[in-house]
């Protein structure tokens, strides 16, 4: 997928979003509060870096897939491409928790300079407002539809789990019904049993 045709603002955007991955922030190190900064981009990778992390297991492929849908996303670091088992929220950047519905600044203050350059050359920019709008919206709500998907997800396990517990106590419900049923046949039968011996001729 050939990059040679981007807009000013698509490339300014990019620019942003790899710098800020690498901007110096406060993390959790030794359990001690340090500052540090990335050397490299980690979570915002190329598409040759992408490829290459997958053809050595790095990652799985279907990240790949994720990117020649999303390419822009990708870039931009919405979607990160950190391995579910390297990521670490104590050296999070804005980057790697995005998803958790935190819009980047350096981003929206791009989208809104942009907003602002159109309207100088005496052009509607609502249309872009509103495109901004529906950005931070489907940002703020991804968080929300993961909460709700892990709670309906949570609701279906407990649901399992209590037909098991009544399943389990309708169980013992009916052995000690059986139980208490026939306790007193067996002792009738054996004293009856007893009566027999010693009476018998």
């Amino acid at each position: 997928m050939s990059n040679s045709r981007r807009s000013t603002l698509q490339e300014n955007l990019e620019r942003n979003a790899t710098n800020l991955e690498k901007q110096e922030r406060v993390i959790v190190r030794n359990s001690h509060l340090v500052m540090e900064a990335r050397n490299t981009n980690v979570a915002i990778l190329s598409r040759n870096s992408l490829s290459l992390a997958v053809l050595l297991n790095l990652l799985p492929p279907d990240k790949l897939q994720e990117y020649d849908k999303y390419p822009l996303s990708f870039r931009l670091g919405f979607i990160h491409s950190i391995a579910e088992k390297d990521f670490s929220i104590a050296t999070a950047t804005i980057t790697d928790v995005e998803y958790l519905g935190l819009f980047p600044k350096p981003t929206l203050q791009t989208l809104y300079q942009y907003a602002r350059d159109i309207k100088k050359f005496n052009q509607d920019n609502n249309k872009f407002t509103i495109l901004i709008d529906k950005l931070i919206t489907a940002f703020l709500y991804r968080p929300i539809i993961m909460q709700k998907t892990i709670q309906l997800m949570i609701a279906d396990k407990k649901k399992s789990l209590c037909m098991v517990e009544d399943n389990i106590c309708a169980s013992e419900k009916t052995g000690n019904i059986e139980h208490n049923l026939m306790g007193p046949s067996n002792t009738t039968n054996a004293h009856s049993s007893n009566t027999t011996k010693i009476y018998s001729p």
